[in-house]
């Protein structure tokens, strides 16, 4: 009887050892499934700017036909910006858009995050990468004498973008050296709300190079060649007035432009 209970009891130790490894194993797989801090989309965000939206949203669900075959077109960051709202309704809060199906809540998730962050150009570096421990062959860098860069002063670009804003970050630098009240017969000045909704339409395509189907002649483009380009910054404020409501001074352009 006691050796027919001792094998009664390495069985039982057996099937308890088997189970606790099974229990161990199911726990050691969620544990690396969850990985550390934030979620997943979130965690993807932080590491990623347009280039990332462009990998993982834009080139496998949505370039196949807005690449060429349907408008609008989103080739370019400029593109996606100009109709981020657009976007935004029709991917995130109708799902009516890929036409082949929603997007995961995850991409749509990562997409959000991008849109309420500014849709910024450049992403973050890795905030969890943890350094490389083996010291460096290569002798220390001497350190350079030269002063560290000025912090920009650049105002923070505030929504809804308002034309005041437009003239002080842009047309002022950039248009009205030219394009001001007064100057040489035939150029339409830019210095004046209404003045500029009068040529409102040809404005984006002339200083953006193409807007939808409409591909601007490069001899006909604004700035001309000679002079200081649009740069990065102020192409931006330019695309977000207009995905904004053109407005002047927090009036919508219809409002403004009725009294």
């Amino acid at each position: 009887m006691k050796l027919v209970k001792m094998e009664m009891v390495k069985s039982v130790g057996l099937v308890l050892l088997a189970v606790s490894g099974v229990s161990l194993s199911g726990c050691n797989y969620e544990h690396s499934k969850g990985g550390s801090g934030g979620t997943l989309s979130q965690r993807q965000y932080d590491l990623g700017g347009y280039d990332q939206i462009r990998e993982e949203i834009l080139k496998p669900k949505c370039l196949e036909c807005h690449a060429a075959k349907e408008s609008p077109q989103l080739l370019t960051y400029e593109a996606v910006v100009e109709n981020i709202r657009a976007i935004e309704t029709e991917v995130i809060k109708d799902g009516s858009m890929p036409p082949t199906g929603a997007l995961s809540a995850e991409l749509q998730s990562l997409l959000k995050s991008w849109i309420d962050a500014g849709m910024p150009r450049e992403g973050k570096s890795d905030p969890g990468k943890v350094p490389d421990p083996t010291p460096s062959a290569e002798p220390s860098p001497v350190p350079s004498m030269e002063p560290s860069p000025v912090p920009s002063m650049e105002p923070e670009i505030v929504r809804p973008v308002t034309f005041n804003f437009l003239k002080d970050n842009v047309l002022q630098g950039k248009c009205l050296k030219c394009h001001a009240t007064g100057n040489r017969g035939g150029i339409t000045p830019l210095d004046t709300f209404e003045s500029t909704m009068s040529v409102d339409k040809l404005i984006l395509p002339l200083t953006m190079g193409r807007v939808g189907d409409v591909v601007t002649d490069p001899a006909d483009m604004m700035p001309p060649k000679k002079a200081t380009q649009l740069n990065d910054r102020e192409k931006l404020i330019l695309l977000l007035w207009y995905n904004d409501g053109n407005k002047n001074d927090g009036k919508k352009k219809d409002e403004a432009t009725t009294k």
